[in-house]
């Protein structure tokens, strides 16, 4: 049976959960602040065009995992990392975030682009994950 063109690429939700599939409906987002060193970083300083001088830089992440684990994770560098949270991350700043209740993973996603767009706002240099 052929498929018609309106559900090419549609991916069905769990009628049970409303997920996606693969997609964990516990996941947390987190920031970590970084090296004032990351501003010599041309591909940190390319997505961040408006950066105010001396302002602090943010990594920002999501994950299913515990935050504290995954900020060990970076500092570490195992576990599938991004490469500025390893160079330059510094602490872990869960003050930036402000929903810390574990949401579905396309809502995490949303809400990493949504902190970093907010800190960018601000002139505060970051990079998500």
């Amino acid at each position: 049976m052929k498929k018609s063109n309106n559900d090419a690429g549609r991916r069905i939700r769990s009628k049970s959960t409303g997920l996606l599939p693969n997609e964990s409906p516990n996941c947390f987002n987190y920031v970590i602040q970084l090296k004032e060193s990351v501003t010599l970083d041309p591909a940190f300083m390319r997505k961040n065009p408006g950066y105010v001088p001396g302002r602090p830089c943010f990594y920002v992440g999501m994950t299913s995992e515990d935050v504290e684990e995954r900020f060990l994770q970076h500092f570490q560098g195992t576990k599938n990392v991004s490469r500025v949270a390893h160079e330059y991350g510094l602490r872990l700043r869960m003050d930036l975030v402000t929903h810390r209740k574990p949401v579905r993973r396309t809502w995490a996603l949303e809400r990493e682009e949504r902190i970093a767009k907010q800190l960018r706002a601000q002139g505060f240099g970051a990079w998500k994950g």
